[in-house]
């Protein structure tokens, strides 16, 4: 098997048949075997009798797993990445915003650097200002967590073994552009053209794309407990000049010192840090709870 295509879906019944169709004419015409591998996050739609469907039609090319639950674009993707057979795997959105045509420069850049991974980026997408703000501050992040080049997407072809290794990697929270990074840093990037989309609304909501920023932070960072650290060395350093400054005043300077308004501020300053780091920490335990009780990546509830 020369490529598997990992396609995690979730309530994409609107185009998996198009989908598919396209995938398959350009490995037809390239002359190569391949797989596809539907992966439903436990789709609300009809996504799991159309992959049904497509798979009746095409036995030989299409693999449709089902989950037990939602667990998310990035674990139904390792899941797929666990079930491929292709000597290399190429990951996908469901809606058609990657086109199958471009596949093949993905695989021409891939023969042309030899590297782990290539992603399909494009300049000419187009985003909401605050998704576009919300895109950037997260590439940045990807960025400084592990020394990444901070671009990717989900449009992307690995090696077997990158694939393998993603898939064996027992992280609860997963969150692929990270993960990769643990792994190699030959990472080449091909210029491909991408499509507004067929789904009309995004599958992440903007307190999911929240609560999402804030498991990579936690999850895959120790910035937070570095900010706690250096703020509390900060507003040790402020309280110790404060303090010096009423000491000063009051016993050389001889002067009246109101000291009730500066006490108040500085109990319920300190009182908010020390909450704030308390609520980091749990966060930290949370995870750490969650990994000792080896809660799964996912959980497939059927395979045809």
């Amino acid at each position: 098997m020369n490529y598997s295509i990992v396609i995690p879906v979730y309530n994409g019944s609107f185009c998996l048949e198009e989908l598919f169709s396209r995938i398959k004419t350009v490995f037809e015409s390239r002359n190569e075997t391949f797989e596809a591998i539907f992966v439903d996050d436990q789709s609300e739609d009809q996504s799991w009798e159309t992959i049904k469907k497509i798979k009746k039609q095409n036995p030989e090319n299409v693999t449709g797993i089902r989950l037990a639950k939602n667990f998310g674009q990035h674990n139904a993707t390792v899941c797929g990445f666990a079930n491929a057979t292709g000597n290399q795997v190429i990951s996908m959105d469901d809606d058609l915003q990657h086109l199958p045509e471009e596949i093949p420069k993905l695989i021409e850049k891939q023969k042309e650097t030899n590297a782990d991974i290539v992603y399909g980026i494009s300049s000419s997408q187009r985003k909401s200002l605050l998704r576009e703000a919300g895109s950037k501050v997260m590439k940045a992040g990807a960025k400084n967590i592990n020394t990444g080049k901070g671009d990717g997407s989900s449009f992307r072809l690995l090696t077997k073994d990158l694939a393998q290794s993603l898939a064996q990697n027992e992280t609860r929270f997963v969150y692929l552009e990270e993960m990769i990074y643990w792994y190699t840093t030959n990472v080449a990037f091909a210029e491909v053209q991408w499509s507004k989309g067929k789904r009309k609304k995004s599958r992440y909501s903007f307190p999911s794309l929240f609560v999402f920023s804030h498991d990579i932070i936690i999850g895959y960072s120790a910035t937070p407990i570095r900010m706690m650290t250096w703020g509390g060395f900060i507003f040790s350093v402020i309280s110790f000049l404060i303090g010096l400054n009423f000491i000063i005043k009051k016993m050389m300077l001889k002067a009246e010192v109101d000291g009730f308004t500066a006490l108040i501020v500085s109990v319920m300053f300190s009182s908010s840090f020390i909450l704030f780091s308390i609520g980091v920490i749990g966060d930290y335990l949370r995870r750490l709870y969650l990994m000792m009780n080896a809660s799964p990546q996912y959980s497939v509830k059927e395979k045809i």
